[in-house]
């Protein structure tokens, strides 16, 4: 192999690395909750809107 496989081989694996990294989504969107209360045990409840003032 010469210097100009080597520096191919290593932009190619750069670019698969930085699209992982930066492009490709790990885990799919989710709603959530826009409103959550946390108590002082550690459980979790949705509040709505009314609730939250």
């Amino acid at each position: 192999m010469n210097l100009w496989t080597l520096i191919f081989i290593f932009l190619c694996v750069w670019a698969i690395y930085l699209f992982i990294r930066y492009l490709a989504p790990l885990r799919k969107r989710e709603e959530g909750f826009p409103y959550v209360s946390v108590e002082l045990d550690g459980s979790v409840r949705e509040l709505t809107m009314r609730k939250s003032i």
